[in-house]
Order: structure tokens, then sequence, then C-alpha cells
């Protein structure tokens, strides 16, 4: 999934949840959607 794409579905659910969803929720909410993306690089 390309970064354009994420960002637009990510806004969508903010917008959609009255823009009071945090990250953790919009990560949920995204994996509700059976959306599916690689794993974010580990910084350790």
């Amino acid at each position: 999934m390309r970064d354009e794409e994420l960002k637009e579905r990510i806004q969508e659910v903010y917008t959609s949840n009255y823009r009071v969803y945090g990250t953790r929720k919009i990560w949920r909410e995204l994996n509700r959607r059976d959306m599916r993306w690689p794993a974010a690089p580990s910084s350790a």
C-alpha cells in the first residue's frame, strides 16, 4: 500500500468518527476494515 493511499484512508476513518479517534483507535479501525500494510521499522 502506498503512503498516499494510507493517508487518505486514515483521514477517512478520522473524519468519519467525528475527529476524536487517536492513533490506537484509528489503527484498530483500519485493521477491522481488513487493511494490511507492512509493519513500521523498529527504532532499536
